[in-house]
C-alpha cells in the first residue's frame, strides 16, 4: 500500500511537471497546521518483546520558507507532529492506553505547480521531501511511572494540495501528506532499559498561511 502511494504520487509529479503555471517568482514563507492520523505502529525489542501500538488523531504544526523558480518549488520545513497512544498490544507495556508518539523534524521539500482547475487563483501541487528528525520519541505512562524512548532518524514524505491566491502577496494553502519511516531505532531513556524499534508512518491534512516577499 505504502509503494501504491508513493508510485501514484511520483506519476502526478511527472505527468503534472509538464503543464505550466503562472506564478511569480520569489521567496515565501509559511504557517502551518494540520491533523494527522498515525498508522498503528510495529515494535519492539529483546528486552520488550514485540507488540503493536494504536494511536489516536494528532496535529502538527510549525513553518516554511521557500523559493519559487515559477513552476518548480524548493522549500524548508519545521514541523512538529505528535499523536497521543489510544492502546499498546503485546511487549512489556500490554494494556497500556498512556503516552505519546511524537517527532519535531526539518524537512527539505521539492514542488511542481501546475494548473489543473480553470480558476486562475488557485494552483494545485505535488511532490516530495526527505525529512530528518531532529528529535522522535514514544512514551508509554504506567503505573510505575514514564517510560521513553528516543532517537533521530530520516524519513520521506509526498504532498499533493492546492494554493488559492487571496491576492499578490497572501495565499492559503491546503494539502495531503503521506509519511514514511520504517525501523526507527530508539534509544531508552533514565529508567528505560534497551532499544525500541519502531515504524512511523503518518496521513496528514496540513493548511497553510503563506506570504510571498
Amino acid at each position: 500500500m505504502k509503494r501504491q502511494i508513493i508510485y501514484s504520487l511520483l506519476s502526478t509529479c511527472l505527468t503534472f511537471g509538464a503543464v505550466p503555471s503562472h506564478a511569480d517568482e520569489g521567496v515565501y514563507v509559511k504557517a502551518l497546521a494540520g491533523l494527522g492520523q498515525l498508522a498503528d505502529s510495529d515494535f519492539g525489542s529483546a528486552s520488550l518483546g514485540n507488540g503493536e501500538g494504536e494511536f489516536e488523531l494528532g496535529f502538527a504544526a510549525g513553518a516554511a520558507a521557500g523559493y519559487d523558480f515559477g513552476r518548480w518549488r524548493l522549500e524548508g520545513e519545521l514541523l512538529y507532529r505528535t499523536n497521543t497512544l489510544e492502546r499498546v498490544s503485546g511487549t512489556v507495556f500490554d494494556g497500556v492506553d498512556d503516552g505519546d508518539f511524537s517527532s519535531l523534524g526539518f524537512g527539505v521539500n521539492a514542488l511542481v505547480d501546475f494548473n489543473l482547475l480553470p480558476n486562475p487563483k488557485i494552483t494545485s501541487y505535488a511532490g516530495m521531501g526527505v525529512v530528518w528528525f531532529q528529535e522522535i520519541d514514544m512514551d508509554f505512562e504506567t503505573g510505575a511511572g514514564e517510560f521513553s524512548y528516543s532517537g533521530d532518524d530520516t524519513a520521506l514524505q509526498f504532498m499533493l494540495g492546492s494554493r488559492y491566491q487571496l491576492n499578490p502577496r497572501l495565499a492559503v494553502y491546503a494539502e495531503v501528506r503521506q509519511l514514511v519511516a520504517d525501523g526507527i531505532e530508539l534509544e531508552g531513556e533514565g529508567l528505560s532499559v534497551g532499544t525500541l524499534e519502531a515504524d512511523y508512518s503518518r496521513t496528514e491534512f496540513v493548511l497553510g498561511l503563506g506570504y510571498r516577499f
